[in-house]
């Protein structure tokens, strides 16, 4: 089961990317100590796979083992380039250019519409509902409010897929996480346990 995940607090060596002439969302935005930038948020395409798995590689390498059940379950670099294919994926760039992180938005599995979030108990139309799975940040862009960023961005992509309910799972132990969740308008709808390793999680929805 892949999680919404928060930051890691450790260093990363940059990993440079060519920002296309269309986005998603461009605005401005402050972060924790109030400086504003520009974040460019769209979907990720083949070239920026190494950048992604680079950020993936980073994150994991750093956690501490009584962290794991907050992040994301480690995945192949194949996963990833799947996604990207799908275009199920959407990048955080800056100004520079830079990869500053990504999260992945696909569709409820029609095949087995129960199983659209594993384990949560179908409260929405899996032919109208969006699934959020796990985003990672760059250590290095912590305090800028990008998992916010990325929530609101794969929110307003699954309005342009005409959904009308987005779900995810978090886990409990994760309030970072949960609660930038429900500070976009997701509520919790139930509790659970992750299959994989049997952490306590939240099921939440949010209505479009």
């Amino acid at each position: 089961m892949e999680l919404e995940i928060g930051t890691v607090t450790s260093p990363q060596t940059p990993t440079h990317v060519a920002v296309a002439t269309t986005s998603l969302t461009s605005a401005p935005a402050k972060d924790s100590l109030g400086t504003q930038a520009l974040h460019i948020c769209r979907k990720l395409e083949a070239e920026h796979l190494d950048a992604v798995w680079a950020i993936h590689e980073d994150v994991m390498s750093r956690l501490q083992a009584d962290h794991h059940q907050y992040f994301l379950h480690r995945r192949t670099r194949e996963t990833f380039q799947n996604h990207i294919n799908k275009g199920e994926m959407i990048g955080v760039f800056n100004e520079e250019g830079i990869l500053m992180g990504f999260g992945c938005i696909c569709r409820a599995n029609l095949a087995k519409p129960d199983e659209g979030v594993e384990g949560m108990e179908l409260c929405y139309n899996p032919e109208k509902t969006a699934v959020l799975k796990g985003v990672m940040v760059s250590p290095q862009f912590r305090g800028h409010r990008l998992g916010k960023t990325l929530v609101a961005a794969r929110v307003d992509e699954a309005r342009r897929m005409d959904c009308k309910s987005v779900v995810t799972v978090v886990c409990v132990e994760n309030p970072e996480s949960w609660k930038n969740l429900q500070n976009n308008g997701f509520v919790i709808t139930q509790e659970g346990i992750d299959p994989e390793d049997g952490s306590q999680v939240y099921y939440m929805k949010k209505d479009l």
